[in-house]
């Protein structure tokens, strides 16, 4: 039995929308991670930002950048594997060194998925792209 591989909703949608879409929304990653990390910030006040080299908060940089790879698959196809970031792994990393589970870091990832994804959805609209 051959079991198919999962299908993407973006198949149907013409590739000149996704490429709109992905122009869009690329143009907005900065102010959107900004966003995402200020909320945040707000409901999870005892998060620690650690500043990578060039100073930014880790946080950011790992915020704009699951951003950009998941647009930026979008137009490579599903045939490239997404590659993970390290800052991820370094936050999980944190939160263990720290003594904490977990749980909160998955809660502020589920809250920067909510976020992005409720704005991408605004752009698919601007995109001429059905929210089905």
């Amino acid at each position: 039995m051959t079991v198919a591989a999962p299908r993407s909703a973006w198949q149907d949608v013409p590739r000149a929308q996704v490429r709109r879409f992905s122009a869009l929304a690329l143009a907005e990653v900065p102010e959107l991670a900004d966003d995402i990390l200020r909320q945040i910030r707000r409901e999870f006040p005892q998060l620690t930002l650690v500043p990578d080299e060039s100073g930014e908060p880790m946080a950011l940089v790992g915020i704009r950048h699951a951003i950009e790879q998941f647009v930026r698959q979008l137009t490579t196809g599903p045939d490239r594997p997404p590659a993970h970031p390290p800052v991820f792994q370094e936050f999980g990393r944190g939160q263990m060194a720290h003594g904490r589970s977990l749980d909160s870091l998955q809660a502020i990832y589920r809250l920067g998925v909510k976020l992005a994804w409720r704005r991408l959805a605004e752009i698919g609209g601007q995109a001429g792209i059905p929210a089905p």
